[in-house]
């Protein structure tokens, strides 16, 4: 069960739906008895009696906030929220001060109200929680609970006549030493892993999984004893099946410090590393690839489709794989320092997706296709990257039909061979802006702009 999960049940009364399996009762008796939930590790305030509702007092800063179905999301520097609770006359207020690039809000003096004497709201057993009240905004409910010592939980409730929709802030005293590496805040345990087994147990929303040294082969796993529901096995095909990561969101899969990791697996047919339907989703650190003899595969080594936010770094990506990097419907990618190699297709393979960027990659030593195919797609960058050794036997180097503002940026192309370079007729909506390039060189000599 994510923490998150865990607060709505408790402290603001009502059950967050579309965070998938984890918040389930059932789910979570299926996850890894290794597995330690965040209920059990999270630092409690010792009372809860109204009398102490000053600990809620000081300044809180925004960390970052979580819809109901979305996953949890940093603040960046274009957003700044503080809440200031005090005391004045034994009576405790609080100004909320909320500021990003779509709107701007000042709300000083609200009443801060313990649950138990709001009868609309279901006070917590375990947590301290109050109402903040608007005299002029009651269309609203605002609650904060105090998660721990020095970390505030703030729920803004929407209610219309045919649903009810909230949204979650997580806040920090001011001076937090969390405060300095908001982005470890989306996860909310560590789980270290030694095994494949290990592996697809732990894999849930809001969790960092940090993999030992080692081989893990998805291939060795028994479809019995998975009991994840995040973790899919598409049965009826041969040599061990296709395991996909659905509907997750806030993962990261990275290698130990100076440890060497391998994901595989030897269907020839499957993706090594299959997601659907994830967000905030960071592999660090990792090898994967297939464990087959070269141009014997028809799976590549990294899917995505239907994904938000999608992290590659320091990776490396080995054939025989069809391509290194496949996405459909992705959004959000971010390839960096990734080697990407072997590949028996081409190595990157987009469909209908934007807003992605390889930057200071390696890919080199593949074959066959397309090396970079981009169909639908808006807004690829590739930067700083070197592309050496490949060859295409089959259509253009580069095909970027339907697409529009694609660019290569600071990029070698070395020792590539091929019959046709960019294919000729890009399709986008504008030619000036279908492919680009800038500071570029094939074989050392300049090329720019060239559509």
């Amino acid at each position: 069960m994510t923490l998150l999960a865990a607060f709505l049940l408790t402290a603001c009364g009502s059950k967050m739906e579309g965070e998938g399996e984890d918040i389930t009762t059932d789910s979570v008796s299926e996850q890894s008895e290794t597995s330690t939930t965040v209920e059990e590790t999270a630092e409690k305030p010792e009372t809860t009696d109204s009398e102490n509702m000053t600990m809620l007092c000081g300044e809180w800063i925004l960390a970052g906030y979580q819809y109901e179905d979305t996953a949890y999301i940093v603040a960046d520097e274009y957003m700044d929220s503080q809440i200031s609770i005090y005391d004045e006359d034994g009576r405790l207020y609080a100004d909320y001060y909320f500021s990003s690039t779509e709107s701007q809000l000042d709300f000083s003096g609200m009443d801060v109200v313990a649950l138990e004497d709001n009868p609309s709201k279901e006070a917590s057993e375990e947590l301290l929680c109050a109402a903040l009240q608007r005299k002029k905004d009651d269309s609203i409910g605002r609650t904060v609970t105090l998660l721990s010592e020095k970390e505030l939980l703030y729920c803004e409730t929407y209610t219309e006549p045919d649903y009810e929709f909230s949204t979650y802030y997580t806040y920090f005293r001011e001076g937090s030493e969390e405060l300095d590496n908001l982005s470890e805040l989306q996860y909310r345990k560590t789980v270290t892993v030694e095994t494949v087994e290990e592996l697809v147990q732990a894999i849930e929303s809001r969790t960092k999984i940090i993999l030992k040294e080692g081989v893990y082969n998805f291939s060795e796993l028994d479809n019995k004893d998975i009991r994840n529901g995040f973790i899919t096995n598409l049965q009826g095909i041969d040599s061990g099946g296709e395991y996909w990561i659905t509907g997750v969101r806030n993962l990261c899969l990275e290698a130990e410090e100076g440890a060497k990791v391998t994901i595989c697996i030897e269907n020839p047919y499957a993706y090594a590393l299959a997601f659907e339907s994830c967000e905030d989703i960071t592999l660090r650190g990792l090898t994967c690839g297939h464990l087959v003899e070269p141009g014997h595969c028809t799976g590549s080594v990294v899917n995505a489709s239907n994904c938000y936010n999608f992290t590659i770094e320091g990776c490396r990506l080995y054939g025989s794989g069809t391509y290194g990097v496949e996405g459909d419907e992705v959004y959000g990618l971010t390839v960096t320092d990734t080697e990407i190699l072997d590949c028996t297709y081409g190595l990157v393979s987009l469909r209908s997706s934007g807003d992605a960027e390889f930057r200071d990659c390696s890919m080199h030593d593949s074959e066959d296709f397309f090396m970079f195919e981009m169909i639908s797609c808006v807004n690829i960058v590739f930067d700083g990257c070197e592309i050496t050794g490949n060859r295409s036997d089959y259509g253009s180097f580069i095909d970027s039909t339907y697409s529009n503002y694609i660019s290569f940026r600071n990029c070698a192309f070395n020792g590539n061979t091929y019959e046709q370079f960019l294919n000729e007729d890009a399709g986008g909506e504008s030619d000036d802006y279908s492919i680009a390039f800038e500071n570029c060189t094939v074989d050392g000599e300049i090329l720019d702009n060239i559509n």
